[in-house]
């Protein structure tokens, strides 16, 4: 089963029984630069079905590019894939259109992307991807004040609506940043800073391929460490991602309430364009 991480929306993770993200961070940034960052994800999800539980193993990859014109931003996938493993068999969702196509994004202030616009996905195809959504969580927002060691923030990242007309979605992230320490990348200073989330998601639509209504509802924490350049570029990151709620399902006027758990580590890193 192939499905892009870095584009499945949160509910998609038990949809299609994997989750994912791909870390990737643009901030203050100089006008017409070409930024491409990797990522690699893996985990599981568990799912308590009434035909008995369901345990997938997951591993992703991806590859995008950040086209910047001071606060405007374009993001177009040269990679994106992922690999899942289970008692279900494998699938292949058709990323083409989020390949061929581009996202408009807008940095509306330092650390916090807005999508403007993004290629169109229908509900039953790529898998359950949510274009919408998938840069929330691409940055690390940053402080009023320079960075230095000790500087604390705080911020609340809080995402609602769909791109698809059947489907809600809801989505609150209360992170909590501190630089630790100061460090050196390739001769440049910068700091290492930990960035803790406590998430809520929301959601509900069809089933991709399925046909019938899902909702969907987790909470967790989102924990990890980046390492930002002083002008607050993200050089690295890497993070732990520990969910659990409940994900129903309506079939033939019945409700079946399924207890989920996701599970997912992941990396992003800042690459030479070539």
């Amino acid at each position: 089963m192939k499905i892009a991480f870095s584009s499945l929306r949160p509910d998609a993770r038990a949809v299609w029984l994997v989750a994912a993200f791909a870390a990737i961070s643009v901030t203050q940034v100089a006008a017409q630069e070409t930024r491409r960052y990797v990522t690699t994800d893996q985990g599981g999800v568990y799912i308590e079905s009434p035909m008995g539980a369901m345990e997938v193993e997951a591993e992703g990859y991806s590859e995008v590019r950040f086209e910047i014109s001071g606060t405007s931003i374009i993001a177009k996938y040269d990679t994106l894939y992922s690999y899942v493993g289970g008692s279900q068999g494998d699938q292949s969702p058709d990323v083409t259109p989020i390949m061929e196509g581009s996202f408009e994004l807008e940095m509306e202030r330092p650390g916090v992307l807005v999508t403007l616009s993004h290629p169109s996905v229908e509900a039953e195809g790529a898998g359950g991807m949510e274009p919408l959504h998938m840069f929330d969580d691409f940055l690390v927002p940053l402080p009023d004040e320079p960075l230095a060691v000790g500087v604390e923030w705080t911020e609340m990242m809080v995402h609602d609506g769909a791109s698809q007309p059947d489907a809600t979605y809801y989505s609150e992230r209360a992170m909590s940043m501190r630089v630790e320490r100061d460090t050196v990348v390739n001769g440049e200073p910068a700091f290492v800073v930990s960035v803790a989330q406590n998430v809520t998601n929301e959601s509900s639509g069809i089933m991709p391929g399925m046909g019938f209504e899902f909702t969907s509802s987790s909470d967790g924490t989102d924990n990890g460490t980046a390492i930002l350049a002083g002008d607050g570029t993200l050089l690295h990151r890497e993070r732990t991602i520990e969910m659990a709620g409940l994900f129903s399902i309506m079939l033939q006027g019945q409700v079946f309430d399924m207890p989920q758990t996701m599970s997912f580590t992941g990396t992003q890193k800042l690459v030479a364009d070539n």
